[in-house]
């Protein structure tokens, strides 16, 4: 066998930067798409990527993560040609040992959380209102069969929260409240609201950007693999928490998507299932108000 079996999360996640367990498969695919280019691991991300050559990368998943195959090559088939920056071509899928596969483009760009720090309010105000109308270039688009409902993952979310809030170091006095706010809207953020296409992870880590005349610029974005159909604001959570926006940045964003924001909003950041330093900033800096909530909302909206 070249991959391991019987895996849980768990064991994948720890696993995943040891390079000599996947070298077997990854060798063997190499010489099945680009021979003479050995496979180099791309050390960061959820799953197991790595190149191949200078022009492919091939993400190789789990089977507990076959829907998530089948979401991006959905997603990426819809997307294709049909946006302003652009998205990875699909070469190939398949399976090995049960695992799925997918040969894709390597995409040139910088990704944007690399140069963000550093950026002026200009450029910052230019590279959002692309993020803003790039938002709603993909909830424009038709939603795939293959893509799952919100109504069937808000469940799941909600499940997780309590492990999340865990994991998250957030304090104990804190989790409680957390937990029944989220509950207490549940409901709402259940209902049949409009959907619409979602990439479902809009960081700065997925969105690609490059210099022009002294001025970065969006001109990719990858990873469609937590794409999904569900409402409109929920998309914005993703850059909201990962990008560190000013109170004016994220005003500026919500209106550039011409999205309103929901009110109120924590539910839908906690029913995300990628936190950020900045939510954990924040809910932290909370305790030591009596509105934790309150003060949650100032900051994130």
């Amino acid at each position: 066998m070249l991959l391991p079996q019987a895996l849980t999360l768990e064991s994948y996640s720890q696993q995943l930067r040891q390079g000599e367990v996947w070298a077997p498969a990854l060798k063997s695919l190499a010489a099945q798409y680009a021979p003479g280019h050995p496979p180099e691991l791309i050390p960061f991300g959820s799953a197991l990527v790595c190149r191949l050559g200078p022009e492919q990368v091939l993400k190789l998943l789990p089977p507990f993560w076959q829907q998530e195959a089948v979401t991006e090559a959905a997603a990426l088939a819809t997307a294709q040609d049909r946006l302003s920056v652009a998205i990875p071509t699909l070469y190939a899928t398949g399976e090995l040992e049960g695992w799925p596969y997918l040969l894709m483009e390597t995409l040139p760009g910088t990704p944007l959380d690399r140069v963000w720090p550093r950026l002026d309010g200009t450029n910052r105000r230019f590279l959002l209102q692309q993020v803003g109308e790039l938002i709603q270039e993909l909830q424009s688009l038709p939603i795939p069969p293959a893509f799952t409902p919100w109504h069937t993952r808000l469940p799941l979310r909600q499940q997780e929260l309590p492990q999340r809030l865990a994991d998250h170091h957030i304090p104990e006095v804190l989790q409680p409240t957390l937990l029944t706010h989220l509950a207490e809207h549940f409901p709402k953020l259940a209902s049949t609201m409009p959907h619409c296409f979602l990439q479902g992870d809009l960081t700065g880590e997925h969105l690609l950007v490059y210099q022009q005349n002294g001025r970065w610029e969006l001109c990719g974005l990858f990873d469609f693999g937590e794409a999904f159909a569900g409402p409109a604001c929920y998309e914005m959570i993703a850059p909201l928490l990962h990008l560190g926006l000013s109170a004016q940045e994220r005003s500026w964003l919500w209106e550039c998507a011409q999205i309103d924001p929901p009110q109120p909003l924590l539910p839908w950041i906690l029913s995300h299932p990628h936190w950020s330093i900045s939510l954990h900033q924040a809910i932290v800096s909370a305790q030591e108000s009596a509105t934790p909530l309150t003060n949650l909302e100032s900051h994130l909206s």
